[in-house]
């Protein structure tokens, strides 16, 4: 089969069998693919098996937090708790039409993903049917991206990615015409697509910067790869735009700059592997028929393999996470090269007897479910089975009982998912008065402060296993209080509020309390908490690092080294303790201690950073410059951006040079 010659069709698309009914239905210019029924009917089964009973399962921590920017824009450029500023906001605009609509529930925040969930279809089919010639082939790939499991599953959650690959799909139709035909057009759609894209999800940068890197391979001549890259480009600078915005704010950017996801970036091989499993479960009824559409388009343009290096993004995304919604950004590639796989086929009826069973497949697949290995500690029972969906609105029904059974005065306790749940957010705006069960507990001793009731949100079982015994033990639970998601605890007994003397009995809520003392610089109040778990626990020794780093947050060295030395009694390789101590024992000036303390720490490899650099400043206190250099560099092998090392390295060598015994 010969390929495409200069710009014959096309330059970089795949060149169709030589057939009559082929060449019947080449694509030519942007007319849209024929058989409306079809397509109709394609985006109907996508919006059934997407929209079927969305509001039954409980928002999850990330859903929620989309609605929480909505009511609370201004969060959107400041850091408050565990929310930071988000550039990326498609999903927010919209939701916030839709939560004027339908009020803030489940329906008004999962509607956006569902709607253009469904509609990708289109798009999607369409670049497969301009960049191939064959407009059955992008009928077969729309067909099988419409019961894609990955994607009917994500498509029914409040998150943004689903939005995102609407519009990349649009790019891609952009770029599949200006590879054809190269006029402005076909640009100023990319940018556009594009530019929302990444308004909507920040990591539709991967697929900005797939686009700029294979653009320039299907595209010939200088003036137009030029043009190429710069629209590309533009379509990145409404985010950055965002960005700086937001920077200028001073607000800490979501993901980028928020330290528990910083601290997970790195390669690591269990997580790649977590996430090839996640991709081949999710696209086993694609893996064969993917492989056959490579096959066919080595056959019949090599360039067109270029498409799988989206697949990259299965080993990529494990730098940081493991999630299925970054595997969405395939479905471009798996569609293309399953379409081409089915159009393969020789007859009409063998075709349809082959997308039939992909279709059947993939639709078993949607309602009975796709089983997903445990990512780590997850507190929903919810499945990927469409079949699975609860019905209800689990968060308005549970808001509404709780507002029909409380007085102006009454209050509960919340656990879990409260500071994004949007039952606990409506409660919050109708005035209720509410407070963190983890450290506000002890309100239960004094019926003063009427707590009416104990409210967990998702499985308090797994997450809060104490307080739910608690519960068990001495509450009970109405009977017409019973929602998905929620577990309602009724704290009064005989309809009278009483004291609960022993409310308040477990070390790991005065830890949780006397951490939100710290993060507030209450230290103080943090030594109080930290030794009343200690009371309650003495063998916590989350307490005792706890309290360890209390004292030398408010200074108190003393209290600190000798807390330290009790710890290393019991628990003699601690690593925090054992680095505590190294610091500590210089600052109150015991060489002998610190020499032993940090040659201890080398040798069992902890914080090795923090040891040599406690050395060094040890050495250079003995006038032993050369040893002190010397430990300095140690210090940073192990840890070589440390800017206090770095300037404590570079005093050292100045002293040393400066020093006679240099000359």
């Amino acid at each position: 089969m010969a390929k495409l010659r200069g710009n014959q069709v096309g330059m970089g698309q795949l060149l169709p069998r030589p057939t009559v009914r082929m060449n019947a239905q080449k694509v030519t210019g942007l007319s849209w693919p024929p058989s409306w029924a079809i397509w109709a009917a394609l985006v109907l089964v996508a919006l059934v098996l997407r929209g079927y009973r969305i509001t039954g399962w409980l928002l999850s921590y990330d859903e929620g937090h989309w609605l929480l920017y909505i009511l609370r824009p201004e969060l959107q450029w400041e850091t408050e708790g565990s929310s930071y500023a988000r550039p990326d906001r498609m999903l927010v605009w919209l939701g916030s039409l839709s939560v004027g609509w339908f009020g803030a529930n489940e329906l008004a925040i999962r509607l956006w993903p569902v709607l253009f969930g469904a509609l990708t279809v289109l798009p999607l089919g369409w670049f497969v049917s301009i960049w191939t010639g064959d407009k059955a082939a992008g009928k077969w790939a729309a067909a099988l991206l419409a019961v894609s499991p990955m994607h009917v599953y994500l498509s029914a959650q409040a998150i943004p990615d689903v939005v995102a690959l609407f519009f990349i799909c649009c790019a891609l139709v952009g770029f599949a015409y200006v590879v054809r035909q190269p006029r402005p057009i076909g640009l100023v759609t990319v940018a556009l697509a594009m530019a929302a894209a990444i308004l909507t999800r920040a990591s539709a940068l991967y697929l900005a910067a797939f686009l700029l890197i294979v653009g320039p391979v299907f595209l010939r001549g200088s003036r137009i790869r030029l043009a190429w890259s710069v629209t590309v480009l533009a379509s990145v600078v409404p985010f950055l735009v965002v960005v700086c915005l937001i920077k200028t704010r001073g607000g800490l950017l979501t993901f980028i700059e928020q330290p528990t996801v910083r601290s997970g970036f790195g390669i690591d091989l269990g997580r790649i592997a977590q996430q090839i499993n996640l991709f081949t479960r999710f696209s086993a009824v694609n893996l064969v028929p993917m492989v056959l559409g490579a096959w066919v388009a080595y056959q019949r343009d090599r360039k067109t393999l270029l498409w799988l290096g989206l697949l990259a993004l299965v080993v990529v995304t494990p730098t940081f996470r493991v999630a299925a919604r970054e595997l969405l950004y395939t479905l471009p590639a798996v569609s293309l090269f399953s379409g081409l796989a089915v159009e393969t086929f020789g007859t009409v009826l063998l075709r349809a007897v082959v997308l039939a069973a992909l279709m059947v497949a993939s639709l078993a697949s949607d309602l009975i479910g796709v089983p997903i290995p445990p990512l780590g500690p997850s507190f929903s029972d919810r499945t990927t089975a469409v079949l699975d969906r609860p019905k209800g609105w689990p968060s308005r029904d549970a808001a509404q009982w709780l507002e029909a059974h409380l007085s102006p005065d009454d209050a509960i306790l919340v656990t879990g998912l409260g500071f994004t749940d949007v039952a606990v957010i409506r409660l919050h705006r109708l005035g209720v008065t509410m407070y963190p069960a983890a450290s506000n507990w002890e309100r239960l001793r004094d019926p003063s402060n009427r707590v009416k009731y104990a409210v967990f949100v998702d499985d308090h079982r797994l997450y809060a296993p104490q307080l739910a015994q608690y519960c068990v033990t001495h509450f009970a639970i109405p009977a017409d209080a019973s929602f998905p998601g929620y577990t309602i605890y009724a704290c009064r007994k005989d309809e009278r509020f009483v004291a609960y003397p022993d409310a308040f009995n477990s070390a790991s809520v005065y830890v949780q309390r006397g951490v939100e003392f710290l993060q507030r610089n209450q230290c103080d109040q943090a030594i109080d908490a930290f030794q009343s778990a200690l009371r309650v626990d003495p063998t916590a020794l989350a307490s005792k690092r706890n309290l360890m780093t209390a004292f030398l947050e408010c200074g108190r060295k003393e209290d600190a080294a000798r807390l330290g030395a009790k710890i290393l009694q019991s628990e003699p390789d601690d690593p925090m303790a054992n680095a505590n101590m190294a610091i500590l024992d210089l600052e109150l000036g015991r060489v002998d201690d610190v020499l032993a303390q940090c040659r201890k720490n080398i040798r069992l490899n902890i914080a090795p950073a923090i040891s040599y650099g406690v050395l060094g400043q040890l050495f250079e206190r003995q006038d032993d410059l050369l040893a002190a250099v010397e430990a300095f560099r140690r210090s940073l092998a192990f840890d070589p951006t440390n800017q206090v090392t770095l300037q404590l390295l570079a005093a050292a060598e100045a002293k040393l040079r400066a020093s006679p015994a240099a000359h």
